[in-house]
């Protein structure tokens, strides 16, 4: 029975279609349920009742509701050609018009509100408009009965939401909210556009428009402005409906419909509601209307006689001349303006340019294009005929004849510019129309009036286009009215912004650089640098971003968007998998460590340096520019990295290749050493710039006053890297180095020795030293760098080098090799090695060991490829003490006084135990009682590694097995704790007498394991706890007797403590008391302490030894 014509609107719920009724022969409109929502009971049911809503509410504003087909999920509606929303955005709107919609609108919801049903979505777009421009009440889906059961507040869109149904201090929600939202929606009707500047203040109530208008509608001190404040020449009677129907304060609103219409005057063209029946004065009126009737027909009696008598005498009279026929008046013609269906009025605009109204009777006949149809059929602007002429049965019969445009849709097939023509194939494939253009016709392309500016014509049309063509017969062809012409065009461009709202992208044109906004199509595909997918996820316009690079293809809509973008992204690596080639970086103001693909075609630079992969350590900073985003590991295409400075290292670098002696042989390759490891130590090695001292050719003073200044400011953490290139020569067993201005004749006073520079370097606190010494004699017999060191002297009794690590550039009788780089061997394979190459296990970081194992591989190939021989030489030191100096007793007691505190000074505690380490040499006393250090100060992971350690190097301390028993028992790891008691137990000896534990202390040392192990029986859930508490037990009893019973009177006071806490949780007054308790009762520090006091008397027991 329903054809589908055209699709008129989809949402996100139905689709509106443009249908014909076959067997009424009219228009309809035909709402569809989209199918994924017909299996859903809850959303169909939502489907029927506005159905079932509409059928019940008959009024001549509201759509009327025609059929249902409930097997397809259709409803029937009246056909209507528009809504009001295009008003709001080309308005303003006609203030007549105004007037009639308004009046309208009341009529429907006093209709509405006196039926009990609430609206709840009033807006422009649901003000629908008939064929005959009558505005009706649509969209009823939000619609609920007042007294509905469910109690749910009426839900509307935001922007026209009256207040209560945001915040229920502005009272409740009724028929007074659909007045407000009808308010609000006039007020927009007559600003148009521009409605929204009267809100300066929505863009502080966030980004969200639709949490934005919620925000500004429940905002008390939020009003709109009075209308003749804000528009000039407004009705009075306008303005104050307007002004009073969006009033928040309910008690100040417009209360209701049928109020707002007694204060608006009666519009053209609508019911207006009857006034008040007066019975008496009825009954009255009725009275005299039947005296009236009985005079008149008195009176029409005495006419006839008389005309009676007049007819006799002019029978008598001689015939006279007949009147002339008046020639009919020509029938109008014109375009109909108005059409009133209810009234059958029809009002035509004519050719003259004056309007005639034509009253309709149901016997006239309507014919549209030569077909009969109804006078429902007719649409304002159709252009009309009307003649009349008689039956067979002699009534009159108005036949009123309507020329409407036809549209073909399809492509042009040929275009004459001959003769004006243009010929469409049809989308049918079978029905062709070939009609003329006259030059003032309008021709629209893609939805544009203008082509670059200038008017669209017919010549821009070519075979192929899509083209939507009005036309109407003329003579035996056809003409055209109106021309839709679309094409898909290419356009290149950068995204300046994307409309979810509005689904709109904007593009700054590349061509002309101008912005150009188009809708997205449903449909349209998107591609970003030449992918349709990213993680499996097909890509759509939401993935587009400002800045991207975009190729668009456009008619009305975007089609395709294939997008190009490069991502820069900035962090610090946190891990590197080399063989892998994937780094993960920490992203700026991002917690979560990103992973790159790093591939052999990546261009990776250093310090502005090119690099490779393997010179990348974790810390370093990095941009990376990829061209993948949103993948979970996508591909660099690019790596600037930089190495951040780290504080904690030193360097000092003499270089002298030039000397004011010239008996001093010049050292050419020294300055180009200096300033290659220079260089390599800033960019490579991190050492801050600020912390890197270059003496290049300096005077005695200036080195030995600079080196002497820079090795006081090191701090005991640092890390200093010395390097001493140019000349040097021994007098009287002593080595003197050469510095610019030396007198090779009167070294000791002009030079600077060499055993001053070892004795300012083993001052210095710095935790690292290490000084690479590549000085070659000022004569043959000088000797090699490492002949020159083997005369330094260390104090009475210990060794020349004691904290510094010394490497020497040759020994034997070797001397420097110079390379074609000019720098030697030794200088060449330390910069190598300081750029990375001798970091084995890429810490970043090069220990002395490490960096020599490189040295003494590297040197003598490079040696060796320029004909030489260059062997260094590494020095390591000996620092190695009687056992204990007074010094390092004090030191180790200040130690132990920090660990007494019950809150010691982790950073102090730190110096002092590098203080007393260093006092004490390879003595255990400062590491145990760093250990225990660690222990007080809760430095779990630092410690549990530190005790390990510790535990390897003193085994048969017990201090390193409590300590870890302790941390693992902190952390439940009980099997773990078990584990170190037991290995502690088994380690102790058996004897009282052997020095490491007296009887007492023993005593006390097993009471406290057997605490703990009774604490982590009763406690651990593991099933592997009772048998390591046998192993304990057992290893426990072959041990003294004093021992063994302190062992089990641990074990009775650990169990008497979980049995109170057992008895109290009986007991607890509810659930949540007895989970405290439980609570409680797994923690350690309720059954016991670490005898921090115990174990540093015994750490300290043989300091005196």
């Amino acid at each position: 029975r329903y054809e589908i014509v055209a699709e008129i609107a989809t949402g996100d719920f139905a689709t509106v279609y443009k249908a014909r009724d076959r067997e009424l022969g009219r228009e309809v409109a035909v709402k569809e349920i989209h199918r994924h929502f017909r299996s859903d009971p809850e959303k169909l049911e939502r489907y029927w009742r506005e159905a079932q809503l509409l059928a019940s509410l008959q009024h001549p504003h509201i759509v009327t509701i025609y059929d249902i087909d409930r097997k397809r999920g259709w409803i029937i509606l009246e056909l209507m050609r528009g809504n009001l929303q295009r008003s709001v955005e080309t308005g303003p709107i006609d203030l007549d018009f105004l007037r009639d919609v308004l009046s309208g609108t009341l009529q429907a919801l006093e209709f509405l509100h006196a039926n009990g049903v609430i609206h709840g979505d009033i807006k422009p777009s649901n003000l629908l408009l008939d064929a005959q421009g009558r505005v009706k009440l649509g969209d009823f889906g939000l619609a609920r009965r007042a007294t509905d059961a469910s109690g749910s507040l009426l839900k509307g869109t935001t922007k026209y939401m009256a207040p209560e149904l945001i915040s229920d201090q502005f009272g409740a929600v009724g028929p007074a909210s659909d007045l407000y939202s009808l308010g609000f929606t006039a007020y927009e009707l007559m600003c148009g556009p521009d409605f929204e500047l009267l809100f300066p203040s929505l863009g502080a109530f966030g980004r969200d428009q639709q949490v934005a208008w919620m925000m500004w509608h429940s905002a008390a001190d939020q009003r709109l402005p009075k209308v003749d404040q804000v528009l000039e020449g407004v009705p009075p009677d306008i303005a104050a409906v307007v002004d009073g129907l969006v009033e928040k304060d309910q008690s100040k609103r417009i209360s209701s419909a049928r109020e707002a219409l007694r204060m608006l005057p009666s519009a053209r063209g609508e019911v207006v509601p009857p006034p008040p029946v007066d019975e008496e004065e009825e009954a009255a009126k009725a009275a005299e209307a039947e005296r009236k009737k009985k005079r008149n027909k008195r009176i029409l009696l005495a006419i006839a006689s008389v005309c009676s008598l007049l007819l006799c005498v002019l029978m008598l009279l001689p015939p006279a001349e007949p009147p002339k026929p008046v020639a009919p008046p020509p029938p109008p013609s014109g375009v109909i303006r108005n059409l009133f269906l209810d009234e059958r009025l029809l009002v035509i605009n004519t050719d003259e340019g004056e309007p005639v109204e034509i009253t309709i009777k149901p016997s006239d006949e309507v014919f549209i294009n030569g077909e009969k149809h109804l006078l429902r059929d007719l649409q304002p602007g159709d252009r009309i005929t009307v003649e009349s002429y008689l039956d067979s049965q002699g009534m009159r019969i108005q036949r009123l004849d309507v020329i409407r445009a036809e549209t073909i849709t399809g492509n042009v097939q040929a275009v004459s510019l001959a003769d004006g023509t243009l010929t469409v194939l049809g989308s049918d494939g079978k029905t062709t129309v070939t009609a003329v253009v006259p030059q003032d016709v309008p021709i629209r392309f893609n939805d544009q009036a203008t082509i670059d500016g200038r008017t669209v014509s017919i010549s821009d049309i070519k075979p192929e286009d899509r083209i939507q063509l009005d036309y109407i017969g003329e003579g035996e062809g056809f003409r055209a009215v109106a021309l839709s012409v679309y094409r898909q065009v290419t356009l290149e461009g950068v995204v300046r912004n994307i409309d979810a709202e509005k689904n709109e992208l904007t593009v700054e044109r590349t061509d002309n650089g101008q912005l150009a906004s188009y809708p997205i199509a449903e449909d349209c595909t998107v591609t970003l640098n030449d992918r349709t997918h990213i993680n499996e996820q097909l890509l759509s316009p939401a993935d587009i971003r400002p800045g991207d690079r975009v190729t668009v293809i456009v008619d009305t809509q975007i089609r395709r968007v294939d997008a190009y973008r490069i991502v820069g992204q900035a962090g610090t690596i946190q891990q590197i998998d080399y063989a892998g080639r994937t780094i993960g970086v920490a992203l700026t103001g991002d917690s979560q460590v990103s992973r790159f693909l790093v591939g052999p075609e990546c261009e990776i630079s250093l310090a502005g340096e090119p690099a490779s992969l393997d010179e990348l350590r974790t810390g370093d900073r990095v941009d990376i520019t990829h061209d993948r985003p949103g993948e979970r590991i996508p591909q660099a295409m690019r790596i600037e990295a930089t190495r951040p400075a780290k504080a904690d290292r030193w360097a000092v670098l003499v270089a002298v290749d030039a000397f004011d002696d010239a008996t001093i042989p010049p050292c050419p390759h020294a300055q180009a050493d200096g300033n290659a490891l220079y260089d390599a130590l800033l960019k490579r090695y991190a050492v801050p710039r600020s912390q890197a001292l270059k003496l290049d050719d300096p005077s005695r003073v200036r080195l030995t006053q600079g080196l002497s200044n820079l090795l006081k400011a090191i701090p005991p953490d640092g890390q200093l890297v010395v390097f001493i290139a140019g000349r040097g020569g021994q007098v009287d067993g002593q080595v003197y180095l050469a510095a610019k201005d030396t007198d090779r004749t009167n070294p000791e006073a002009t030079g600077v020795a060499l055993q001053w520079i070892l004795d300012q370097l083993e001052a210095c606190p710095a935790k690292s030293k290490l000084l690479l010494f590549d000085v070659d004699g000022w004569e043959q017999t000088a000797g090699s760098a490492a002949a020159m060191l083997a005369t330094v002297k260390g104090p009475p009794g210990m060794a020349p080098f004691r904290t510094v690590t010394v490497i020497a550039g040759t020994n034997d009788d070797q001397h420097p090799v110079s390379l074609d780089s000019g720098r030697c061997a030794f200088g060449e394979a330390l910069v190598s090695a300081f750029r990375g190459a001798a970091d084995a296990d890429r810490d970043g970081r090069l220990e002395p060991t490490e960096l020599f194992a490189y040295l003494k591989l590297e040197t003598p190939r490079l040696a060796q490829a320029s004909a030489g021989m260059q062997t260094p030489e590494i020095f390591l030191p000996d620092n190695r003490p009687p056992r204990l100096s007074n010094q390092a007793k004090q030191a180790i007691m200040r130690l132990a006084a920090l660990v007494a505190q019950s809150k010691p000074d982790l950073t102090e505690g730190q110096r002092v135990y590098r203080e007393a380490k260093t006092a004490a040499g390879g003595e255990p006393e400062p590491e145990l009682l760093y250990g225990l250090l660690l222990l007080r100060a809760k430095e779990s992971r630092e410690g549990i590694a530190f005790l390990e350690q510790l535990k390897m190097a003193q085994p048969a301390d017990p201090i390193p097995y409590a300590g870890l028993a302790w941390f693992h028992m902190s952390r439940r790891d009980y099997p773990q704790a078990m584990d170190e008691l037991l290995a502690m137990v088994r380690q102790l000896p058996a004897a009282d007498d052997d020095g490491t534990l007296s009887a007492e202390a023993r005593q006390k040392l097993f009471y406290w394991i057997g605490q703990l192990r009774e604490y982590a029986v009763l406690t651990s859930e593991s099933s592997t706890i009772e048998k390591a508490a046998a192993q304990l037990d057992e290893a426990a009893a072959a041990y003294a007797e004093d021992a063994k019973q302190a062992y089990e009177q641990g074990r009775k006071q650990s169990a008497s403590i979980a049995a109170a806490f057992d008895a109290q949780i009986a007991k607890a007054p509810n659930h949540a008391a007895a989970v405290k308790l439980q609570y409680d009762r797994r923690q350690l520090s309720r059954y016991v302490e670490f005898p921090f006091d115990d174990l540093i008397q015994t750490a300290l027991a043989n300091l005196n030894r």
